[in-house]
């Protein structure tokens, strides 16, 4: 059976104790730890020590528990001495039930303490100063314990919390803020003040920039409308004259058109002059056909002539012969 990421996340923060406690059968390994017995055995080890150092550091625990896991100030331990060092029972519910003679001693503690906690990897210290731990680390820190004991270490951690801010300074601060809000009110009024009297002349200036301009625009348009006249003048007078241009081009073009019915008449007569032609040419050609006949007849009638005249010529002769 499968589930999403947003159910197994919903189902985590339900059964989050039984799964870090939670030991699989045949895991293939030797390793006989689950992930909340593995810091148990952490926390186990530094109680075994049973000194002052690890009594803190288990103290500190408990309280850190109870703030945000990531970037915990460790200035904030700090402020909370200087703020209850003139009360000393407020001091020891705080803390650890022994009193600190200083500021440096107690120092000291919180340092060993944060030192040891982090050679065991149930806490980190980052760079900026602060102390962090791993999420579930947070969590196991807190689950570890009874409900009596988580009730008495959140109060000590509400109280640390609020003995850690230096409630004078932060008068003073808020004063200094006030005060900054102040003049920044003020300096933000005259700032208004001052860009509103330069809108005022940025308008003046602007409204001198646009009268001015209005005056040049008039001017402008009195001339363009000028030109306009003068323009329309002119295009009445081509307008006119193109109108003239255009009767005469009709003339013409009436003359053209007569012109053009004179000459398809007088093609028409061409073409029928040349019909004319081409008959009397036909006619030629047939009278020269007879003619060419005609010659032929003549040619032979004269060669029988001629035949005839020597025949009679060579009978004369015979008869003079015979004579």
């Amino acid at each position: 059976m499968s589930c999403s990421l947003k159910e197994y996340f919903e189902l985590y923060k339900k059964r989050q104790k039984e799964l870090l406690r939670y030991f699989p059968k045949y895991t293939g390994t030797d390793y006989g730890y689950t992930v909340y017995m593995a810091w148990r055995v952490s926390l186990d080890k530094i109680e075994s020590m049973q000194d002052a150092a690890s009594n803190h550091a288990l103290e500190l625990l408990n309280i850190l528990c109870f703030y945000h896991h990531d970037q915990v100030p460790v200035k904030m331990l700090y402020n909370a001495w200087h703020n209850s060092k003139e009360d000393p029972l407020a001091l020891d519910s705080l803390f650890w039930p022994e009193a600190f003679s200083d500021f440096l001693e107690y120092q000291q503690s919180v340092r060993a303490s944060v030192t040891l906690l982090a050679s065991f990897s149930l806490i980190t210290r980052d760079s900026d100063a602060s102390l962090s731990f791993h999420p579930l680390v947070h969590d196991w820190c807190r689950d570890r314990m009874s409900e009596v004991d988580q009730q008495s270490s959140r109060r000590r951690a509400v109280s640390l919390l609020a003995r850690s801010v230096d409630w004078e300074e932060q008068e003073r601060r808020a004063r200094e803020e006030q005060e900054s809000l102040a003049r920044e009110e003020q300096e933000r009024f005259t700032e208004r003040a001052r860009l509103a009297e330069q809108e005022k002349q940025e308008r003046e200036r602007q409204d001198q920039q646009r009268q001015e301009w209005e005056r040049l625009e008039r001017e402008r348009l009195a001339k363009e409308q000028e030109r306009l006249v003068k323009e329309q003048e002119r295009l009445v007078k081509e307008q006119e004259r193109l109108v003239k241009e255009q009767e005469r081009l009709v003339k013409e073009q009436e003359r053209l058109v007569k012109e053009q019915e004179r000459l398809v008449k007088e093609q028409e007569r061409l073409v029928k002059e040349q019909e004319r032609l081409v008959k009397e040419q036909e006619r030629l050609v047939k009278e020269q056909e007879r003619l060419v006949k005609e010659q032929e007849r003549l040619v032979k009638e004269q060669e029988r002539l001629v035949k005839e005249q020597e025949r009679r010529a060579m009978e004369g002769e015979s008869k003079q012969i015979k004579a």
